[in-house]
């Protein structure tokens, strides 16, 4: 499926740090942008982009640090997650401006550390904003009992199977209801050996 959507997307760069964030495109209409989960890439909307690209054209963005775009040139830094988040949320402001205009409205929409992104790029674009959906968002500073389980961390002498369990478990705790198959965990492992941005302490701020 995957492989399949590579096909079909056309790929842009916008600058990032010392390298590129990288886009992946599909559809027409009104725009829409898509901003991924923590230690994930545009795969993360592997399910949903077949039936959006049909009302919509489709901005999906490997966040800087993650996937296949490069790092921010001042590190994402756990200690000072706002200005670290509005850095980030300004990269991306510079790829949505670079490939529709830095005057285009656009809808917005972010799943979990993306949505926090997208708090900040909707506050910086203001009315060019039509819409701003936000999809297993934190960081209301809430009060909630904590995950439903403990997560468990990988090693390198670990066989591949043995890691495609763990984010198989670590996903039914974080991020998915109900049983989670080989093929999402094995696009989860793929995203996690890639991440170099650390967001998952935010959730747990006001931010």
């Amino acid at each position: 499926m995957i492989d399949a959507l590579e096909e079909t997307a056309k790929v842009i760069q916008t600058p990032c740090g010392d390298g590129h964030m990288v886009w992946h495109l599909w559809g027409e209409r009104a725009p829409l942008v898509l901003l991924h989960g923590g230690s994930g890439s545009w795969t993360h909307w592997a399910r949903n982009i077949p039936a959006l690209s049909q009302r919509f054209r489709l901005l999906v963005a490997d966040l800087p640090g993650l996937g296949d775009s490069d790092e921010p040139t001042v590190p994402y830094d756990s200690t000072n997650y706002p200005a670290s988040t509005a850095r980030l949320a300004a990269i991306v402001q510079t790829g949505v401006d670079a490939i529709l205009g830095d005057d285009a409205s656009f809808h917005l929409c972010g799943f979990s550390f993306g949505s926090i992104i997208g708090t900040y790029l909707a506050a910086r674009a203001g009315q060019r904003v039509k819409t701003l959906t936000l999809a297993g968002s934190a960081a209301f500073g809430l009060p909630w009992d904590g995950l439903n389980g403990n997560l468990k961390g990988m090693t390198n002498e670990m066989t591949e199977a043995e890691r495609i369990e763990i984010q198989r478990h670590n996903l039914s705790i974080i991020m998915m209801a109900g049983l989670v198959g080989e093929d999402a965990a094995r696009m989860q492992l793929r995203n996690v050996e890639r991440a170099r941005v650390r967001s998952h302490g935010i959730g747990d701020t006001d931010l």
